[in-house]
């Protein structure tokens, strides 16, 4: 049997200090995955659409799309899932490009890809040195650890938030390819008309002549790709098709959403299957074995090295009906390495207890109040987690099929002819997201805690997809957009700004005790959002400023 105290006390950093690294970890993932999109984007060439290699679907190509959308968030999901996805990205790329180098990316982007993933590695080990490191002794003794009855149960929200984007995602994937077969028999069975191009009234729409001397406009790609005076063919039906048979109908883009949404759903599920695969290992590999003592106490099992010392080293939670008389610590043999975020369990009387989580560092009891001693909030429950995350899918949708119009409307509204009028551009576009956040604060700090309030919260979460969505997705009105338009999307970085600093600074937390003060109060759970919707008004400001100065 290993001495344990031969293998040293696990270390563990503390829980500010390593969430704190968690949001710069997640902040420079996205960071690179940000420039991952953008530059794969804008290196990959864009031919004419021709009716001999015409713009058609791409399914390959937009599942592509979606995986490096998905860098940009895996970093939030886990350093190591990132890492996985920024592999996969990299294969990804060089398949594309070697099966359609016309269209594909540069191969180098997929060294970059890999890059991306390394960093997420070095990202991750940085991360983990120290927090579990324990001083090992020479040779371990191992034995087989006996039979035990598991009773580990996902975290429900989590686990439900997981289901439901998986299953959104291979829903969206289902629609696209029945209505993407749908629409190319129907074009495979309409007339073909042949016109000739007249004129090009903007940029993205040509004028036609047709054979019975009418004529007729129809929106396209690119009007450069087709000349002047020259043939334009397309399909006609009885159901209203007009389609150019150089740009077939394409639904496929919304696989870019599939795929997003299912590594979104892989990477909420990735915790709970990285726990049952190391539960296997541990039940199936001879474990060291340690003399310990132990004491029951709460559904936990907190274990100590003798049976004087003051602290436990650790404790375990089982199941509440393994439980053991509390208050009396007796000796049992502890089956596992005494390291944090692995599996043990331990012996006691001839009984193996049956863990419900890995060995983790004495729990900190926390108050169960709220905003200075307020009513607690409610909870979601798994039915509305279910609808919260159909609602934000639902926005997104809604703001795809919506983005055109509602841009072409807001530059109907504040631009004439040669001028848009940059300040209000500026504001429209900081309302997107430091307006909501706003509304989110003031709820928060005003309404009363309850059903309604957080219904309330939800719909403005609700209401930053849908916005976000609108002015990311949306082209803008087809004619060339006057002076001055780009202040709205000056606006809406002025609005995302304080998001990206309050999830990387935290708030100061809550002063400990000094020459026999008091400790300070429990430092308010909502203090980051106030914190960001401070920054928000500065933000408001500057780029008013900016825009009435500048813009």
């Amino acid at each position: 049997m290993t001495d344990l105290p031969g293998w040293g006390t696990p270390r563990q950093v503390p829980g500010d200090t390593d969430a704190r690294r968690r949001r710069v970890a997640g902040a420079l993932v996205f960071v690179g995955g940000l420039v991952l999109l953008v530059t794969v984007l804008v290196s990959a060439p864009y031919p004419p659409c021709t009716e001999a290699a015409p713009c058609g679907p791409d399914r390959a190509g937009n599942v592509l799309i979606g995986l490096l959308l998905s860098s940009v968030v895996a970093g939030w999901l886990g350093l190591r899932f990132a890492a996985g996805v920024g592999v996969v990205t990299a294969l990804a790329l060089v398949g594309y490009t070697v099966a359609r180098p016309s269209v594909g990316p540069p191969l180098w982007s997929a060294g970059l890809a890999l890059a991306y993933a390394a960093g997420c590695v070095l990202l991750h080990r940085r991360r983990s040195a120290g927090r579990s490191r324990v001083r090992r002794p020479g040779p371990v003794e191992r034995q087989p650890v006996p039979p035990i009855r598991w009773s580990v149960r996902p975290p429900v929200a989590p686990t439900l938030a997981a289901v439901a984007l998986l299953g959104a995602g291979v829903a969206v994937a289902l629609w696209v390819g029945y209505a993407q077969d749908r629409a190319g028999a129907q074009q495979a069975a309409a007339t073909v008309v042949t016109g000739t191009v007249r004129s090009h009234p903007t940029g993205e729409t040509v004028e036609l002549a047709l054979p019975d001397g009418s004529t007729t406009r129809m929106g396209v790609f690119e009007a450069d790709d087709h000349p002047v005076g020259g043939p334009f063919r397309f399909a006609v039906d009885d159901r209203g098709l007009r389609q150019p048979l150089s740009e077939p109908y394409d639904l496929t883009p919304w696989l870019s959403l599939a795929t997003l949404l299912g590594v979104l759903g892989l990477g909420g599920s990735a915790p709970v299957a990285t726990a049952l695969a190391s539960r296997w290992r541990f039940t199936r590999r001879p474990q060291p074995t340690g003399q310990v003592f132990v004491e029951f106490a709460d559904g936990v099992v907190r274990l100590r090295h003798r049976a004087m010392d003051e602290l436990p080293f650790g404790e375990v939670p089982v199941r509440p009906e393994d439980g053991l008389p509390g208050g009396k610590r007796r000796p049992a043999m502890l089956h596992g390495a005494p390291v944090y975020g692995r599996w043990c369990t331990v012996t006691v009387d001839g009984r193996t207890l049956s863990p419900r989580a890995p060995l983790r560092a004495l729990a900190t009891p926390r108050p169960a109040r709220d905003r200075h001693g307020g009513p607690v909030w409610p909870t979601l429950n798994p039915l509305e987690i279910v609808g919260t995350v159909a609602a934000v899918l639902a926005a997104i949708v809604l703001g795809i099929q919506a983005a055109d119009a509602t841009l072409s409307g807001l530059f109907d509204l504040l631009c004439t002819t040669d001028r848009c009028q940059p300040v209000g551009l500026a504001v429209a576009g900081w309302t997107a997201v430091g307006g909501t956040m706003v509304l989110a604060g003031l709820l928060y700090r005003h309404a009363r805690p309850g059903r309604p309030a957080l219904y309330a919260l939800m719909g403005c979460v609700v209401l930053l997809a849908f916005a976000l969505t609108v002015l990311f997705a949306g082209v803008g009105p087809v004619e060339g957009v006057p002076p001055g338009a780009g202040a709205l999307h000056v606006g809406l970085l002025a609005g995302l700004a304080p998001l990206l600093i309050g999830g990387i600074v935290r708030p100061p937390a809550a002063s400990a005790r000094r020459r026999g003060r008091e400790p300070a109060e429990q430092t308010d759970a909502g203090r980051p959002l106030l914190l960001v919707n401070v920054g928000q008004v500065v933000t408001l400001t500057a780029v008013v400023l900016w825009a009435a100065l500048f813009g």
